[in-house]
């Protein structure tokens, strides 16, 4: 899997940039038209029985009489819908759980393990969903090196190590 190398301003702007992605879902029949408004370099994802697949085009007819995205109910934790958006999910507020690919019902916790379970849920469906890809142009992770400024000389940085 493609490794994004960045600086960590990079990264930075990248999740700022990425906070604005937008997707809107027309049904067609018995299909959803999806169109997006994504900053540069986002990947679309198609998600299907667990597979993720790119798409290249900024939007796309998916066959699915359900909503390709994740539902959530109104009183949800606003925190727990922001984590799942920050991971990709496209994720709307909807009192239906019949209407979307994943309804998750009531998220009141947003801790790890709550988190963890909703996206288990959430690649467990059996139905399409689109989400846009974490990193860009479809990377599965990011490396940013640092250094550390306080050792100007490498006996310096030894002697940190010796405890001097």
């Amino acid at each position: 899997p493609a490794v994004w190398i960045a600086t960590l301003d990079e990264i930075a702007q990248w999740w700022e940039a990425k906070a604005r992605n937008r997707a809107q879902f027309v049904r067609e029949g018995d299909a959803f038209r999806v169109t997006v408004d994504a900053c540069p370099g986002t990947t679309l994802m198609l998600c299907r029985n667990g597979m993720e697949t790119p798409i290249d085009a900024p939007g796309l007819t998916v066959d699915s009489r359900y909503r390709p995205c994740v539902g959530v109910a109104p009183a949800s934790h606003r925190d727990a819908i922001a984590i799942l958006t920050d991971l990709g999910y496209i994720v709307e507020v909807g009192e239906r759980s019949d209407g979307y690919a994943v309804h998750l019902g009531l998220l009141d916790r947003t801790d790890y393990n709550a988190i963890a379970a909703s996206r288990r849920v959430i690649d467990e469906s059996t139905r399409p969903l689109v989400r846009f890809g974490t990193w860009p142009r479809g990377a599965k992770s990011a490396l940013s090196v640092t250094g550390d400024i306080d050792a100007l000389t490498i006996w310096d940085f030894v002697a940190r190590f010796r405890g001097l």
